[in-house]
């Protein structure tokens, strides 16, 4: 099974690979995974994944790390 590191890595890939239909998003995501936190920003279309929390995301996630990676 990925580690979390990869899993955002992956999906940083995927929003990349979709510029056209992220162009123009502004948000920022914080995912709290049993006990470490990590940030994926969008601006204006462009991701970012960093390990640690966001300063004022416009959602959070709470989960533990199993759940996530299942979901992701």
């Amino acid at each position: 099974m990925p580690d979390a590191k990869e899993v955002f890595s992956e999906i940083e890939n995927r929003i990349k690979s979709k510029a056209d239909k992220a162009a123009g998003l502004n948000a920022t995501y914080q995912f709290d995974l049993s006990g470490e936190s990590w940030t994926l920003k969008i601006a204006d279309g462009a991701p970012t994944i960093t390990p640690g929390a966001a300063q004022n995301p416009n959602t959070t996630m709470i989960a533990s790390t199993e759940d996530w990676m299942n979901i992701a």
